[in-house]
């Protein structure tokens, strides 16, 4: 059956900037809320073609692939994967001309998908593994290929590369030939290859680099202890990898390879743990927190050498400072501190003491939070509570002057009057964002543009429409400007010979069929009275016919895909395969019932649902599976004290309370990890004992509690 196709408005500037100054460009935006009613909010932003792809859920379709060009119109579904059930695990990540992610389309269970934007793009790249989950993680790009890890038909969890279709995607390498997972995790791009972690055969945290091939993945160095410290922090300069792991001698530091040489950097803290975290670049020169034993946890940096790792300022004389979202922005290093003066604020740094100053105290009498940070237009944006608007959208030039707040989008007494905008997000001269504004409609989508820009107030149109149809309306995003509009050669104008323009209206000069092409891209110039101009790229969705009615008669066809159960047809029931002669159009209720110590696991085929009773539309032939799994029991950890818990296989990793979902039968190895000061005492619940790390079997829903206590201090005269 034929798709909607959307031809994809490509929006990207050209011309030189034209903005307001610094004292009047918070004034200068033009905000737009896109009205839609998400019952969970837009989350994992990733631009893409000049649009910007997201996970939402409307309240009818479920977790789904949604796209927006900064308009109302042009926001929208991009495909219903899975109709009335979530399809998404993870983030959605950018590589190669798509955006990939993990799906489930209720037929061949957690696999890797792809978008390109358009509902005909949206596909399944491959079944890796055919009977089950492949649960594709931690994907991630270089230069234009994904890695990540998964579950293939034979063996563990491994890793797994792809280049978007189904025969370039494969397995790299068996890490660990036992037949066990290795779990790779933490990666980091670097070039052409890759660093990552891996579990070794042995009690062991393994550091790996891969190019992609089975030769050019190898090991570069075991670390005792996995349970102790996890290998973390890995993050790339040039040629050289940082990270931070235990190696059962220094405590917790900083570390470095090239690949071959693996070395400590330094030891910050010789007698314990300096810990560093929140590592961040600029210009080639590392910056991270740590704490060295005598002035907390501050800002530090280094080249890679010992004597150039070096404390950058002890913002915080008396305590720690705890520098957090460590972001460069024009060769500045933005982040929020606490100096025990003016609270957690906005703070800047060169990479010299001196030049490690605060920005502004944006509440003078509280913390003002600022985070978020992002490069809008040579602008630093991020939120900020200056405990008078809450939580809101800030602007920075880097000057306490040009820090200001650009606009109180909620001004209701809701949730403290904040809008707690989140997941700034940069695509096509627009700055994405979720918010809140006090309405009923809770978090949503916003877009703010800048008032020299246009766009086109519609993207849809029927595919077959005859030629000299009206697709939209170009509008400038101040309505008082006068603008003339045309359409020009350049990136992104293959397709200007299927429109036309008439004034400000875009029209058709081809007939579409979606069958032939579904992403059509034009190009357009925008001259105001002034007779500035901006040229963009612009995409558009093309609609499919309605279908025929239905036939007479069809086939119901319905058949146990997996495990143990039966389906249940009205008094019919089937437990191998069945098939049913049904007049066409009629709707009708199936059932799937699973026996004794199984669980329903989902429909496949033509049958979408997650739950146990699914509808059926008789319009044409159906082949409904239902699949069953043995039974999966919870499990719920919590912590007293300060700590960690994290498990194998993995699913548990926290600090307080967490669960998370295991096989029937499934042996579950818990590690409970003291924090900095505490000692761990003993398992509470259905764990038991004083062994840090403990074994239990999931025949049913389980609870444990590890209980840590502080240590006592130790008080030592001398004479």
């Amino acid at each position: 059956m034929k798709t909607k196709v959307i031809l994809t408005l490509l929006l990207v500037l050209c011309s030189p900037r034209l903005f307001a100054t610094a004292e009047t460009f918070n004034n200068a935006y033009v905000f737009e809320k896109i009205d839609k009613w998400w019952f969970a909010s837009p989350w994992s932003l990733r631009e893409l073609n000049g649009v910007v792809l997201f996970n939402a859920n409307d309240g009818a379709n479920g977790e789904e692939v949604w796209r927006s060009d900064g308009t109302a119109t042009g926001t929208y579904l991009i495909k219903d994967v899975t109709p009335e059930d979530e399809v998404f695990r993870w983030f959605l990540t950018k590589s190669n001309q798509h955006v990939f992610l993990s799906a489930h389309d209720g037929i061949h269970g957690w696999e890797l998908w792809k978008t390109d934007g358009t509902q005909k793009g949206t596909t399944l790249v491959k079944d890796i593994k055919n009977q089950g989950d492949s649960d594709p993680y931690h994907l991630t790009d270089v230069q234009g290929h994904l890695f990540f890890s998964a579950v293939g038909n034979y063996g563990g969890e491994e890793l797994w590369k792809s280049d978007g279709t189904a025969h370039g995607t494969k397995m790299v390498k068996d890490l660990n030939d036992s037949g066990k997972s290795s779990y790779p995790f933490q990666f980091s791009p670097q070039g052409k290859q890759i660093f990552f972690t891996a579990n070794g055969q042995t009690k062991t945290i393994e550091l790996w680099k891969s190019d992609g091939s089975e030769l050019g993945t190898v090991l570069i160095k075991k670390f005792p202890n996995p349970a102790k410290q996890r290998l973390h922090s890995l993050i790339a300069i040039n040629n050289t990898l940082f990270f931070v792991v235990d190696d059962g001698i220094h405590g917790k530091e900083l570390w470095k390879t090239d690949g071959r040489k693996t070395q400590l950097v330094k030891d910050i803290h010789p007698t314990n743990d300096a810990n560093p975290n929140r590592l961040a670049v600029m210009e080639e020169t590392l910056y991270f927190v740590a704490d060295d034993g005598v002035h907390g946890r501050e800002l530090w940096k280094s080249d890679g050498t010992e004597e150039g790792t070096v404390l950058v300022k002890d913002i915080h004389p008396t305590n720690d400072s705890q520098p957090w979202s460590l972001t460069p922005f024009n060769n500045t290093l933005f982040f929020n501190a606490d100096d025990g003066q003016h609270g957690r604020e906005l703070w800047k740094t060169d990479g010299t003491r001196e030049g490690t100053v605060l920005v502004k105290n944006i509440h003078p009498s509280k913390d003002s939070l600022p985070s978020e940070f992002v490069n809008f237009n040579d602008v630093l944006f991020f939120r900020a509570n200056d405990g008078v608007h809450g939580t809101e959208l800030w602007q920075s030039d880097g000057s306490e002057a040009g820090t200001l707040l650009v606009k109180d989008l909620n001004q209701t007494d809701k949730i403290g009057g904040s809008s707690l905008p989140s997941k700034l997000t940069v695509a096509n001269q627009m700055l994405f964002f979720t918010a809140i504004d006090g309405s009923l409609n809770g978090r949503e989508l916003w877009v703010m543009k800048s008032p020299q820009d246009f766009y086109l107030d519609n993207t849809n149109i029927r595919e077959k429409l005859p030629r000299g149809s009206l697709v939209g309306h170009f509008q400038p995003v101040l309505p008082q400007t006068k603008v003339a509009y045309q359409l020009i050669n350049g990136i992104g104008s293959q397709d200007n010979s299927s429109f036309q323009l008439l004034d400000n209206r875009l029209m058709t000069k081809a007939v579409f069929d979606i069958e032939k092409q579904h992403l059509y891209q034009i190009k357009v110039r925008a001259t105001d009275e002034k007779k500035r101009q901006w040229e963009k790229q612009f995409s558009i969705s093309v609609n499919e016919l309605l279908p025929s009615p239905p036939p007479a008669q069809v086939i119901l066809k319905l058949a146990v895909n997996s495990g143990r159960g039966q389906i249940r047809l009205s008094s019919e029931s089937c437990k191998n395969e069945c098939e049913y002669l049904i007049q066409g159009g009629m709707e009708l209720r199936i059932m799937a019932i699973p026996d004794k110590g199984w669980q329903f696991a989902g429909w496949r085929g033509d049958c979408d649902s997650k739950d146990t009773t699914t509808t059926v539309a008789m319009l044409k032939n159906q082949f409904c599976m239902a699949s069953f799994e043995v039974k999966q029991h919870q499990l719920t950890v919590k912590i007293v004290g300060a700590g960690t818990m994290i498990s194998q296989p993995q699913g548990i990793d926290c600090t307080s309370e967490c669960q998370s979902t295991f096989k029937n039968n499934q042996l579950i190895e818990l590690m409970a990890q003291p924090d900095k000061g505490f000692h761990f005492v003993g398992w509470e619940g259905d764990c038991a004992g004083t062994a840090s790390n403990v074994l239990l079997r999931m025949l049913e829903n389980r609870s444990c509690t590890a209980r840590f206590e502080a240590l006592q201090p130790i008080f030592e005269f001398f004479q």
